[in-house]
């Protein structure tokens, strides 16, 4: 009985020694996302067949796209299966040879996949014959046979449309022997060299390149105190690069919690910090209204249907892996259930980002963005939990990542693109990684102690999560060259003397101000009663905005300096609005 069968033949992701790019790895996305069109233009689904070799690249994403779809999945391979993995799949620091095992997993679950070996279904090579020639004239075949002929074949090539290739067998072997045969519209060409990459994956790109990373604290209305340090920064690189410069421009990722979560998804956006403030600040006065009836004790202190309102106005229907997010994302949440932290980053290379063969959960890169971000806020005591699909018809709680050790999800940021498991590993040194990390105010937990139980745990909850800031930034402090670092407690100092590692694995600065008249009078040269003082540490008071503002200016004016975001760090002068150096 014939079926619908679509073949795919295309090139390999290119090594990174290749002199002449073919399919450069940074436009994977971008292909991936033109492949999809081409796939849900011919409507495969659940009774279709997909074949191809199996290498990494083009046939891996087919075979992905084509799984995700309810197709299912024909490798045919020109070797046995640990050569094939040698010769076709392997990649220096990638995950290609992981989701080639998933389908060999699913193969032998017999889950609407097969893999099928040259030599064991053929016999041997014959002599003089090239087995990669071989593989396509066996590919063809079993195609043709299992659709009954052309009039049931489809032909995606991922060629750049060059006559010949790297030898016999190649993609331009396949597409001479049946592209030109089949009616029109069953053959469809997606040129790699063509395609532009999506900005958001040249940041995310491992080229060797120095990187820099926006880290943005939790802190409810404070977060409009971030943002004059982002204001600040904005015009020290207008004066660095004698040009406007947005800082989804200039950071490769922008990691927030909570209210950083808010601005840093903005930012991705290409929104400037001026215009992210003026949004900012119409979202506090609306989300942040004081309502008799809403008294905090049995429920949350605030509706979350502003908020939710404010936050899909922003992101409309956007979700994590949407593209016109400009640069790297990462956001931190809490569920509830697992009790686990959840930072979701728009990395296309991270394990649960795309539709898996042999999972139902919904891929971290379909969830909505509003939704991401209105979890990251929903602060314990302030706004009830967010639902989100985790796997179809079934949803899970999250919370604020406040309620972790990643209020500042600086350390978030280092592991995500350092630890090979999460598929980023950027270079790191003191000239190759710059971190640049903003605050809401460090909240004064030395309050008099209280009879009211309440305001017990209230001071004890505020001291946790000094705590947790206090160990991020040490953590951060002794692995990095850091000349904001600002002094832990009377024993480590600020650990100038101490590094964890042989060589400093980021440049860090670290930019906050303490709520202590202390701190004011030395740094500031302010001084605010005991009461201003806790008042202002409130998260909830829009009331507070103006004041937040000016301590904002003040230390971003008296802290920042240019120096602190070094020339090696500049963009490239000829790239008007995109990363440096790409």
């Amino acid at each position: 009985m014939s079926r619908r069968v679509f073949l795919c033949a295309g090139h390999m992701i290119d090594l990174p020694e290749r002199a002449e790019p073919r399919f450069p790895p940074v436009k994977e996305e971008a292909v991936r996302a033109r492949m999809a069109a081409e796939l849900d233009r011919w409507r495969v689904g659940e009774g279709d067949l997909a074949v191809c070799g199996g290498a990494r690249g083009a046939d891996l994403l087919f075979a992905e796209l084509a799984y995700a779809r309810g197709a299912e999945v024909w490798l045919l391979l020109a070797a046995e299966p640990e050569a094939h993995l040698e010769d076709s799949v392997r990649l220096p620091l990638s995950d290609w040879e992981r989701r080639f095992d998933r389908f060999r997993r699913q193969a032998e679950r017999g889950e609407r996949c097969e893999i099928r070996v040259q030599t064991r279904e053929l016999g041997p090579l014959p002599e003089g014959d090239n087995r990669y020639a071989r593989n396509n004239r066996w590919q063809l075949d079993t195609a043709r046979r299992e659709a009954g002929g052309d009039d049931s074949l489809f032909l995606l090539l991922v060629w750049d449309e060059q006559p010949t290739g790297d030898g016999p067998g190649g993609t331009s072997d396949l597409a001479t022997r049946v592209a030109e045969g089949l009616p029109e519209g069953r053959c469809a060409i997606v040129n790699p060299l063509e395609v532009e990459p999506f900005a958001r994956d040249l940041h995310w790109a491992r080229d060797g390149r120095p990187k820099r990373i926006l880290t943005l604290d939790g802190g409810g209305v404070r977060g409009v105190l971030t943002l004059q340090y982002l204001k600040r920064i904005e015009g020290l690189l207008k004066d660095q690069h004698g040009r406007a410069v947005r800082l989804c421009d200039y950071f490769d990722l922008i990691a927030g919690t909570s209210t950083g979560a808010i601005i840093a998804a903005s930012l991705a956006l290409g929104m400037s910090a001026a215009k992210v403030e003026k949004e900012y600040r119409k979202l506090a006065a609306e989300v942040f209204r004081h309502r008799w009836y809403r008294l905090g004790a049995l429920r949350a202190k605030f509706d979350a249907a502003a908020l939710t309102r404010a936050l899909k106005g922003l992101f409309e229907e956007r979700t994590v892996g949407s593209t016109d997010l400009r640069t790297g994302l990462l956001i931190v949440t809490k569920r509830i259930d697992s009790g686990s932290q959840w930072p979701l980053a728009n990395n296309p290379r991270a394990k649960y980002f795309h539709a898996r063969p042999g999972s139902t959960a919904v891929p971290n890169g379909d969830y909505p963005l509003w939704r991401v971000v209105r979890a990251s806020t929903a602060a314990p005591h302030y706004f009830e939990p967010e639902k989100i699909e985790v796997h179809p018809g079934q949803e899970k709680e999250f919370i604020d990542g406040g309620v972790s050790t990643a209020n500042n999800p600086t350390l978030e940021a280092l592991k995500l693109v350092t630890l090979r498991g999460f598929g980023v590993c950027w270079p790191t040194g003191a000239n190759e990684l710059l971190i640049v990390s903003c605050g809401t105010g460090r909240a004064d937990a030395s309050e008099k102690p209280s009879a009211i139980a309440g305001k017990h745990a209230l001071v004890a909850l505020t001291s946790v999560l000094n705590d947790c800031a206090d160990l991020v930034e040490t953590v951060m402090q002794w692995v990095s060259r850091s000349p904001t670092a600002r002094s832990i407690d009377g024993d480590i100092g600020d650990l100038a003397g101490d590094l964890l590692t042989t060589e400093p694995l980021c440049t860090y600065r670290r930019f906050n101000v303490e709520f202590t008249a202390k701190w004011l009078q030395r740094e500031l040269g302010g001084k605010l009663s005991p009461r201003q003082l806790e008042r202002l540490q409130e998260m909830d008071l829009p009331a507070n905005i103006g004041e937040l503002v000016d301590l904002g200016k003040l230390s971003a004016e008296r802290h920042l300096e240019p120096s602190h975001l070094p020339d090696g760090f500049k963009l490239d002068p000829a790239a008007s609005g995109q990363p440096a150096n790409r």
